[in-house]
């Protein structure tokens, strides 16, 4: 396909959004209600799209196929699977009496049922929530430590001295957080520490020193050399330190005991650096394969031409954005009613009727992903129609 300027496509999706927004905002008796306009909306732009899908040559089906696969499913989601006509009822959980009828209604009611069942088996939601927050931390200093890998790649020594520096770093961490925790009202040995907790602490600064040690020992390095350790002993024993930390967060906060609170406390952090070490030094493993290298080069090529050449799939990801845009106005996370003083001409709660909107706007993105799909299409038949 033709490369194009992202940039003028992406203006098309403001200009779709500004419009959508002004003329069913300000037009609303000239205009139907978005709410009834979505679903037809969506179906029209799946019909249209997999209509231009069968014009297109085997390669590309398959690269386009998503797009109307997304639509017809977000057209299942605005008519809650036929739900809303009144023709198909509605799924209903039993156990809880609960009815299912589209996506983000069973999310609505999963939460509902977990949060249940979470309180029935005595989950500490604060613990629980602290350990979540601890593992999101680490996914994000997995994702930092590639990002500089990538960006430093080219240097030398680069991947050891990272892959140290992260060790040390994560172990003070870990350190910082065991000595802020309140003083064990038991066993004190030391400054209100405990014998445990000291043990601990020098358990997490052994697991950042020692590879700085070791790391300059030539028995190591070529004990690291031997394909037998690095392929599979190895990685065998990262695997089954990320197990460990993951089992822990998953056993933790399903019993809210004192006692056991306290003690969750004081293991989180030998365990959850276990569980960021292991992943940042599987990665440097990868690294040292080339495997992250070329996974990044990948993704620096995709990232610099997939949308100049798949155009359709800017309005795609765009329609994506605004439904779980509005999708969060939906579950009230987001509200603009408390900005805007004027009334809405038909007296809507102005959150209702820009997230209805949008919902609709997407509809019409999709139609202008069918439409970008087709005029290749449209100009190859043109110039056959010429040719003599």
């Amino acid at each position: 396909m033709k490369v194009t300027n992202p940039l003028v496509h992406i203006g098309i999706v403001l200009a779709i959004l500004a419009a959508c927004l002004l003329l069913f905002s300000f037009l609303p008796g000239s205009l139907p209600a978005p709410e009834p306009m979505s679903p037809p909306t969506y179906l029209v732009a799946t019909i249209l799209c997999a209509f231009v899908l069968l014009l297109l040559r085997r390669k590309q089906l398959w690269t386009y196929l998503p797009i109307p696969l997304i639509s017809l499913f977000a057209f299942l989601e605005e008519s809650s699977y036929g739900v809303e006509s009144g023709a198909v009822q509605p799924l209903t959980w039993e156990r809880h009496n609960v009815p299912v009828y589209d996506l983000h209604n069973l999310v609505g009611v999963l939460n509902e049922v977990i949060q249940t069942e979470l309180v029935d088996a005595g989950w500490h939601f604060e613990l629980g929530g602290q350990l979540l927050l601890g593992v999101l931390a680490i996914l994000l200093v997995w994702l930092l430590f590639a990002g500089l890998y990538w960006l430093l790649a080219k240097r030398a020594k680069t991947l050891p001295n990272l892959h140290l520096g992260f060790l040390l770093a994560l172990s003070l961490l870990g350190i910082v957080y065991l000595l802020s925790l309140p003083a064990d009202a038991k066993g004190s040995l030391l400054l209100g520490y405990s014998a445990t907790r000291l043990l601990l602490v020098g358990g997490l600064l052994a697991g950042g020193v020692l590879p700085l040690w070791l790391w300059r020992q030539t028995w190591f390095t070529g004990w690291l050399n031997s394909k037998a350790i690095t392929r599979r002993l190895l990685p065998a024993i990262l695997w089954l330190a990320a197990l460990a930390g993951l089992a822990f967060v998953a056993w933790a906060p399903l019993d809210s005991a004192p006692d056991k609170v306290v003690l969750v406390q004081r293991l989180a952090a030998p365990l959850l650096w276990l569980l960021a070490a292991s992943g940042v030094t599987g990665l440097v493993l990868l690294a040292a394969s080339g495997r992250l290298t070329r996974l990044g080069n990948w993704l620096d090529h995709f990232r610099k031409t997939f949308f100049q050449t798949h155009p359709a799939y800017i309005y795609v990801v765009a329609a994506i954005v605004i439904i779980v845009f509005a999708q969060a106005m939906d579950r009230y996370l987001i509200s603009f009613k408390d900005n805007i003083s004027m009334l809405h001409p038909t007296g809507e709660d102005w959150d209702y009727w820009i997230e209805e909107t949008l919902e609709l706007c997407g509809a019409y993105l999709f139609l202008a992903a069918s439409v970008v799909l087709a005029l290749p299409c449209w100009r190859a038949l043109q110039l056959k129609k010429k040719s003599p």
